[in-house]
């Protein structure tokens, strides 16, 4: 799930037909597409996943309140030094 303060978390819904929970691991590799794929070549999700994870960050899918999937990037949020 997304982690607790202090990550700042971008996060996007939608009433699609969501992402199975056999899925959710897989499609954030390379090439890998989910059952209700259209096109693609799977490439997207596994550069965002290792663009957050260079950043400190995480990526992931969990339900939507809109009924579809909801995917989260969050990212650590930097402190000032005193």
């Amino acid at each position: 799930g997304v982690p607790d303060k202090p990550f700042a978390v971008l996060r996007v819904d939608d009433e699609g037909p969501g992402v199975a929970n056999e899925e959710r691991q897989r499609i954030f590799e390379k090439f890998a597409q989910g059952a209700q794929a259209r096109r693609g070549v799977g490439l997207g999700l596994a550069i965002c996943r290792q663009i957050a994870t260079a950043h400190g960050g995480l990526v992931g899918v969990t339900d939507s309140s809109l009924g579809g999937a909801s995917f989260f990037a969050a990212f650590p949020v930097a402190r000032e030094e005193r």
